[in-house]
């Protein structure tokens, strides 16, 4: 295995990927594009699919907030106020430059795109746990939370939230988004939790 060919094969494929598309590309052209041969490729690939994992591998980690969600729940004063705080400028052109690479998974690789997100999976429902026991901790949340049962289902739900704006035209992204969120805050927040959602959030929102 050679780490310097498979950084160079990455990273055209990403390039590749990112401006035509997972489908639009093959083995040939990137292959074209190193000036290789496809003997080469493949003593370091098994097939096309085993390249996508690893460029998919590589985008989810040069993600701007990447390992950044525990330590802002752990160091929040109000796990709401975090949770619901618009993504940063640099998050968002993240998302919307691998926006196609996301969807020709997703439309054209069903079975990859699944194993993937389940490798995913994981990470998420920390995230989520750690979260709910933050609120609960700050007294925002209630207290008689199912922690187990609500990770399960947010990290189900999160998924399926990411497949759905592939789909729904962009006009209705901010729609669908703050529906989601404004369901998340009425199942976990407790009085005093959901008197800040409503006055800071909910109020103030164009979408309500």
């Amino acid at each position: 295995m050679d780490s310097l060919v498979r950084s160079n094969i990455e990273k055209v494929a990403e390039t590749l990927f990112v401006k035509y598309g997972i489908k639009s590309i093959k083995v040939d052209d990137i292959c074209n594009e190193l000036h290789m041969s496809k003997k080469t490729f493949y003593a370091e690939y098994a097939n096309k699919e085993a390249l996508i994992e690893r460029v998919f591998d590589n985008i989810c980690s040069k993600s701007p907030d990447k390992g950044n969600k525990l330590k802002e729940i752990a160091t929040c004063t109000n796990v709401i106020e975090m949770w619901l705080r618009r993504p940063s400028l640099e998050v968002r052109e993240h998302h919307k430059r691998y926006e196609l690479f996301m969807y020709d998974l997703l439309k054209f690789y069903p079975q990859l795109h699944a194993q993937m997100a389940e490798k995913r999976k994981k990470e998420v429902v920390t995230i989520v746990e750690n979260l709910l026991l933050k609120g609960i901790e700050q007294g925002l949340f209630r207290s008689d939370l199912n922690i187990s049962h609500l990770t399960s289902f947010f990290a189900a739900w999160n998924q399926i939230a990411i497949e759905d704006l592939l789909h729904l035209p962009k006009a209705e992204h901010k729609r669908y988004v703050f529906t989601l969120l404004d369901s998340w805050a009425r199942i976990v927040c407790n009085e005093k939790g959901m008197e800040f959602y409503l006055q800071h959030y909910y109020n103030q929102s164009e979408f309500k």
